[in-house]
């Protein structure tokens, strides 16, 4: 679903359901940050891409109306590069 469309519908509900929806994302971001730690502390990735999946997920977490698709990251890759992935 569009982040903005999520957006507006966000913008049209009275304070009472904001604050009970923010709670509701608090809790599920949470739930799955725990999961993320529990794989992380599992997996075999080097500290070094654990800090990058890191600092993009914290990107995320800041701006999720600025992800891109990966049809358009993919567009881009084969037009700059000349080649499909």
């Amino acid at each position: 679903m569009d982040t903005n469309l999520l957006i507006e519908r966000f913008n049209i509900l009275p304070d009472n359901l904001q604050i009970q929806v923010s709670d509701y994302i608090e809790f599920l971001a949470n739930k799955y940050l725990e999961s993320y730690k529990t794989i992380q502390s599992q997996s075999s990735l080097s500290p070094e891409t654990i800090q990058v999946l890191e600092e993009s997920w914290n990107n995320y977490l800041k701006s999720p109306s600025k992800v891109k698709k990966w049809e358009e990251i993919e567009n881009e890759i084969i037009q700059e590069h000349g080649y499909e992935l």
